[in-house]
């Protein structure tokens, strides 16, 4: 997708900008309790203490599990421009943040549930239509309202429901949405289906806002479907996982301004597209693999670790954050609902394995190699 060209590409846009040796302690430390985050991150975390084998030096960074990137890069710079912000690895990132995202197996959602004769319904017997269900949100976060996808789609469906099938699975419109925006589709019929009935369709849309990421695309392109993902080009935001897949290969592109004439051409189309999917599941199938996802965190690690200014020590780091809520001596600490609830950051200190303890560059060069 849309940048980079590669899953591991992904690595590199995210490096590139931050300095060498231009990240200090300061940007990495947490200032409330509510920063503190247990919980969304547990099978990252579970990852990651399989690599560290054996320890060559600490590191330490700050996890975002929202769903939007938080650090916007000043400028409209492509490269660079980062040294000064705070430094956080989230679920997401792009162009205009200087977030770096994560590894692609940071949620548990990439994983599409089985369900046999309902999510693997052969692509020959599905509805020539494109498909799409969901909330208004982020429709009034990200820009304007009126261009958002999710409005887009609902409106073209009621014009050309021989097109597609799009409508909200709710009315709910939260008090931060433009009055405008809840006054439209509150005139709408809300319509909601089990998650196993969209595989009943060829073409699945994503709305692709430009603030956060497309989650639903990634169980998406492990399903018998073809994925219709809104372009938003240089903007785009996405996971790595993202990364792993390309236009025209993978999965197609729609436009704001001409989905509906894209959604007729596919539909004409719809036999040699059927070869789009066959090749997304074996991408899949390789990007989420438990090598791939080790190698990928192992380079993000040891190229993360040699941007630090300053050598980490996780003596007392997780003690020094909890000092206002650990209990009296002798008594176990457990974390509230409340505070997991509260925060969106998580700190934790890892050690990076030794360069011989094992051939990470040999494994992982097969691990690239064997890329479907």
């Amino acid at each position: 997708m849309t940048p980079p060209c590669d899953m591991f590409s992904f690595m590199d846009h995210d490096m590139k900008k931050w300095g060498e040796k231009s990240i200090r302690s300061s940007q990495v430390r947490l200032n409330t309790m509510k920063e503190l985050d247990i919980g969304p991150f547990k099978q990252t975390l579970r990852f990651l203490s399989v690599i560290v084998q054996s320890a060559a030096l600490d590191t330490e960074f700050v996890v975002d599990s929202s769903d939007v990137p938080q650090v916007e890069r000043p400028g409209r710079r492509r490269l660079g421009g980062c040294g000064g912000r705070r430094c956080v690895f989230s679920t997401s990132s792009g162009p205009r943040f200087c977030d770096i995202a994560m590894g692609p197996g940071v949620r548990p959602s990439i994983h599409l549930p089985t369900e046999p004769g309902v999510t693997d319904v052969p692509y020959r017997s599905k509805q020539n239509l494109g498909f799409w269900r969901g909330a208004v949100w982020p429709a009034g976060r990200c820009g304007d309202w009126r261009r958002s996808p999710r409005v887009l789609m609902c409106q073209a469906s009621q014009k050309h429901p021989d097109v597609l099938n799009a409508s909200l699975g709710s009315l709910e419109c939260g008090p931060n949405e433009p009055s405008e925006l809840c006054e439209l589709i509150r005139t709408w019929r809300p319509h909601r289906v089990n998650f196993s009935e969209q595989f009943q369709y060829r073409f699945l849309l994503t709305s692709t806002p430009k603030c956060t990421y497309t989650g639903r695309a990634t169980p998406f392109l492990s399903s018998t479907s073809v994925v219709a993902m809104f372009s938003n080009g240089e903007e785009a935001v996405g996971q790595v996982l993202h990364g792993a897949f390309e236009e025209d290969v993978h999965f197609k592109y729609v436009h704001a301004g001409r989905f509906v004439e894209e959604l007729r051409q596919m539909q004409r189309d719809w036999e040699p597209l059927e070869a789009l999917s066959v090749n997304a599941r074996k991408r899949w199938a390789w990007a989420t693999d438990r090598d791939t996802l080790h190698c990928y965190l192992y380079g993000l690690m040891t190229r993360y670790a040699q941007k630090l200014d300053y050598v980490p020590s996780v003596n007392g780091t997780i003690q020094a954050l909890l000092r206002a809520s650990v209990p009296a001596e002798g008594q176990p600490w457990h974390p509230g609902a409340e505070l997991r609830a509260a925060g969106d950051f998580l700190l934790e200190s890892w050690p990076l394995p030794k360069a011989t303890a094992r051939d990470w560059a040999k494994e992982c060069a097969a691990v690239r190699a064997r890329m479907p």
